[in-house]
Order: structure tokens, then C-alpha cells, then sequence
């Protein structure tokens, strides 16, 4: 008895520990689709998850990072972050979490902050995850930026952001359809 109890124990246990997908309706796969074709969506962030460095490890050591974050891993979900897009115009404003790596000031703005045209637009889908891949680059008076954004078929969305003089950061979250147009200041 003890060992029947047992081995439905354990067969409870690595049911539980095997992976789950993420099932996305036929509504969001669609969405996907339009979404990287006209590239005209819009992402709000709910993690931010710069590189690791000695810097950050010290942060976190202080103990003056927020509940809910981890070293390599903070809630954004409370801040006002997005990524808009719409054909080769874009507007982004998020926070960053990192280290500078060349002596430029923050003046006004230590987020990642831009609205303007991009360039070197590409839109790849990869079959096999279902996936598609969105490249572009944007560049302000002081520094460059490169982003990869992945839009899965649920509608999650990675932004990858190599930057020129600040560490790697990225984030996780989820597209939505644009309420609005892009204005220029």
C-alpha cells in the first residue's frame, strides 16, 4: 500500500513539472499576423530585465530594490512604459536599469525615451516557433539603439534593446492594437 501511495506521488510530481504552452486563440494568432505585417501595434511592458554586472549586483545587495524584483528582473507592470509603432515611425518610452558606459549625462531622461523614424526595418517569422522577429534601428542626438522585438502568437512580446552607451536591457510583455496615431513633437 505504502508503495503504490508512493509511486502516485511521484507520478503526480513530474506531471507537474513538465512544461506548459501557452495556447493562443485563433483571434490572437490573427492579431499576430496583422500586427507584424503593417507594423502598427502598440507594447506595454511588465518586466524589465537588464544585464547583470557588478553594479547591479551591488544594488541589489543594498536592499533598495521594489518588492517584486530580483536582480535581473523588475516589475515595470505600475510604471507608464510603451512601445508604440505604426509603419517606420515609432514612439518609445521606457524605464532602463543599468549602467552607462560612456560619460554621457542623463540630462532629462534616464529611460529609454524616442519618437521618430527608424531604420533598417525587418519583419522575419520563424515557423517553427511561430514567431516573428521585427528589427529596427533608432538613433537621438547623444546615443544609438538597436531593437528585436518577438511577437509570439499569444500576443507576448520581447523587446531586446542593444544600446550604445548604456548595458543591454529588455523586456517582457504584450501587444495590443494602436488607439492612436504617432505625432511628432
Amino acid at each position: 500500500m505504502l508503495r503504490i501511495f508512493s509511486l502516485a506521488i511521484c507520478l503526480l510530481t513530474l506531471q507537474s513539472c513538465q512544461t506548459s504552452k501557452l495556447v493562443a486563440s485563433p483571434k490572437q494568432m490573427q492579431l499576430q499576423k496583422q500586427f507584424a505585417e503593417t507594423t502598427a501595434f502598440k507594447v506595454k511592458s511588465n518586466r524589465a530585465e537588464p544585464m547583470t554586472s557588478t553594479g547591479m549586483n551591488a544594488l541589489s545587495n543594498s536592499g533598495l530594490r521594489q518588492r517584486g524584483s530580483a536582480i535581473g528582473s523588475f516589475d515595470i507592470s505600475l510604471n507608464s512604459n510603451h512601445l508604440t509603432m505604426n509603419g517606420t515611425k515609432v514612439d518609445v518610452f521606457l524605464p532602463f536599469f543599468g549602467e552607462r558606459q560612456m560619460g554621457v549625462g542623463y540630462n532629462d531622461d534616464s529611460g529609454i525615451n524616442y519618437k521618430g523614424d527608424i531604420e533598417n526595418l525587418t519583419v522575419k517569422f520563424n515557423e517553427k516557433r511561430k514567431q516573428y522577429s521585427i528589427s529596427f534601428s533608432m538613433k537621438n542626438s547623444t546615443e544609438s539603439f538597436d531593437v528585436i522585438l518577438e511577437l509570439f502568437q499569444n500576443l507576448y512580446t520581447r523587446i531586446k534593446i542593444i544600446c550604445s552607451h548604456r548595458s543591454n536591457i529588455s523586456y517582457d510583455g504584450y501587444a495590443e492594437a494602436l488607439t492612436e496615431s504617432i505625432e511628432e513633437d
